[in-house]
């Protein structure tokens, strides 16, 4: 059986999991969604254990929480009843295998959760290419303030710095559902967000016409669908639905329609109307304007389940950001850094946007490429975000599950966008003196050794 076809199903998973014997092993367990995955199931009281190939701060936090974790290839204890597989695994993998040979059922992390998810009340689903951790989190503090207990699961840790979840009631849920290979279709949400649509996942989706049929079908899927009808095809894609969705954007004809109101320094306003009545300001102290746009979907799906908007605006006008999401982490020699998750084109031109409108300072990106494939096909548009930049700074391609072909580089994107390739610290340590302003450590890549590298000796905010 392949991994990517699976077809158990969620009723199987259900009944499974309704037997109460034997154990679920997770796969890749040191995902931030995987690794918040085992802790539901271990609330639930599912008996857990997860696996990965090597050490990380969510394996040593499963570990802290008295979870059973194995690194490297182990055996499957004999009472393993179920392999829930993340997949950044490869097809292949030696546990896959193992499991398939002996006849234990394999099931994606959004089919398992699909079927956890059945025991919820109501369940608000998260979709877009960017921007799902932050509005998530907006949710998740949304909800807090109004005095719910929401169960949450993110795709980055939510504000403070803690977990990537929150266990609450079982009223509502909140998850990001994410598009890569179809995952968010495993997904019945009765109100799903969609923020925004662009060609990205190029090692699964042929084109961005296929992108769009899978978005069309996830909002099919879903009770209520809100959808940023700023974006082309998002607003293409409301125009088919047969349930009216609520639209969110600056144009006039959006449900929820905002204006924005003149930037503040470290922070930026807009007016909110519903169908044309003013509903008030919402004051943000995070930057970027596309956060206003994360912050009105936030309070369409949050009113559209009864909460006050007086209640989303308190909550937002203190709300924080999240970790790596143009995150303000400090001063390093009287430069301001930040870290920031982004990692496709649209992304890095929004954050240095961002920072030069906010701050007007000159920028050092340093920006780590994720995957072949990603960096291959959107190569062009990577060079004009990136050149938007003062000085640019290009760590090596982090392969991650791809076999590089021989057609793509680090170096092919330096050239066109004007940068220079860095492959060890003494490389960083002699380029930062030739820029200044602030530095943006940028990207999905394994950034671990240029973050500590900061880290080590920055004054912290």
């Amino acid at each position: 059986m392949s991994k990517n076809n699976s077809s158990y199903g969620k009723l199987n998973v259900l009944k499974l999991l309704a037997n109460g014997r034997g154990k679920v092993c997770f796969l890749g367990v040191g995902g931030v969604s995987m690794s918040a995955l085992l802790v539901l199931s271990s609330y639930f009281g599912i008996h857990t254990f997860g696996c990965d190939k090597k050490e990380n701060e969510y394996t040593n936090e499963l570990r802290r929480r008295g979870e059973c974790i194995f690194i490297g290839e182990t055996e499957l204890p004999y009472d393993t009843k179920l392999l829930v597989y993340t997949l950044a695994v490869e097809e292949d993998d030696p546990m896959i295998l193992k499991a398939e040979k002996r006849g234990i059922p394999c099931v994606s992390r959004a089919e398992y959760m699909s079927a956890l998810a059945e025991a919820y009340k109501n369940k608000i689903a998260v979709s877009g290419s960017h921007g799902k951790s932050t509005v998530t989190a907006m949710l998740h503090s949304i909800f807090i303030c109004a005095g719910l207990n929401p169960t949450t699961l993110s795709g980055a840790r939510l504000c403070g710095g803690g977990h990537s979840y929150h266990l609450g009631s079982l009223d509502t849920m909140i998850y990001e559902a994410c598009e890569y290979k179809d995952s968010f279709l495993a997904f019945e949400p009765n109100i799903a967000l969609f923020l925004n649509l662009e060609h990205d996942h190029v090692d699964y989706f042929e084109n961005i016409d296929a992108l769009e049929k899978s978005f069309l079908k996830a909002a099919q899927r879903s009770g209520v669908a809100i959808i940023n009808t700023d974006d082309e095809r998002l607003r293409k894609i409301a125009e088919k639905l047969y349930t009216p969705p609520i639209t969110v954007g600056k144009n006039n004809d959006a449900i929820y329609k905002y204006e924005l109101i003149a930037k503040r320094g470290g922070g930026v306003g807009a007016a909110v109307l519903r169908d044309g009545e003013y509903l008030g300001e919402l004051t943000l102290k995070i930057i970027g304007e596309f956060n206003l746009l994360n912050a009105v979907m936030a309070c369409a799906a949050a009113t559209s389940c009864g909460i006050d908007f007086s209640t989303c605006r308190k909550a937002l006008s203190e709300f924080s950001g999240i970790p790596c999401r143009l995150e303000r982490v400090g001063a390093w020699h009287g430069r301001t850094v930040y870290f920031d998750y982004a990692h496709h084109p649209t992304e890095i031109e929004s954050g240095i946007k961002a920072i030069k409108s906010d701050t007007g300072d000159d920028i050092t990106v340093i920006f780590g490429p994720h995957t072949f494939s990603r960096t291959k096909a959107l190569m062009d548009s990577f060079a004009a975000s990136l050149t938007l930049a003062d000085r640019l700074l290009i760590t090596e391609i982090d392969a991650v599950r791809e076999k590089n072909d021989g057609t793509v580089s680090a170096q092919l994107l330096a050239q066109k966008a004007n940068g220079k390739v860095i492959r060890t610290l003494n490389d960083l340590e002699s380029e930062l003196p030739a820029s200044s302003g602030a530095i943006v450590v940028m990207g999905a890549a394994d950034l671990g050794w240029v973050k500590s590298f900061f880290m080590k000796s920055i004054d912290k905010c």
